[in-house]
């Protein structure tokens, strides 16, 4: 989490930026921009893709560790990083965890994540949208998905695909957080 934040506040200050300059952009807070600057709170998703995009950088620019790019990459399971939610005690909870399958590759259209999810926490996770399309695929567990018009019940081995400018949350329900890898498409 300090590792993303970091990266976003030496971008934004090497573009010669403000922080209301990118939160505007970004359409989020100064003060939750400031936060995740200093890694205090956790990123979902859809705020990190529109912090890229005021940033005017690819989402996966905040998850690459090497310079370079090969034709092909492999991430080894120890090489991924997780990114931790803040947890239930947080008035804004994101309900999930995720590490980036992709560390290395600049210039692509797709970032697919490893995402576990919280239980229980439905309605109290709000709903994101960013640009793009996404595409879900449920490992374990069960899931709720949540659009402003209808709640849609996922489990193992359903998969799900939505164009992510749909206002959007999902929440684990069940037993067991539930595992899914998620590929977001920014085209």
């Amino acid at each position: 989490m300090k590792e993303i934040g970091h990266k976003i506040k030496n971008m934004r200050e090497a573009l010669s930026m403000s922080v209301r300059e990118v939160a505007e952009r970004a359409g989020v807070s100064d003060t939750a921009l400031g936060q995740i600057e200093a890694g205090t709170i956790g990123v979902p998703v859809s705020t990190l893709l529109k912090i890229a995009g005021a940033l005017r950088v690819d989402i996966g620019h905040f998850f690459q560790h090497e310079e370079g790019e090969d034709e092909i990459e492999i991430v080894r399971s120890e090489d991924r990083r997780t990114v931790e939610h803040p947890g239930r005690q947080s008035r804004h909870p994101i309900g999930y965890s995720y590490e980036a399958l992709s560390t290395r590759k600049t210039k692509r259209h797709m970032q697919p994540f490893l995402v576990e999810f919280d239980l229980e926490l439905g309605e109290s996770v709000p709903m994101v949208d960013h640009p793009g399309e996404e595409f879900l695929y449920l490992l374990e567990g069960e899931l709720e998905f949540r659009t402003p018009e209808e709640v849609r019940h996922l489990v193992a081995g359903d998969s799900l695909y939505f164009r992510s400018t749909t206002p959007h949350a999902f929440s684990g329900v069940g037993r067991n957080r539930p595992k899914a890898i998620v590929v977001i498409y920014t085209g």
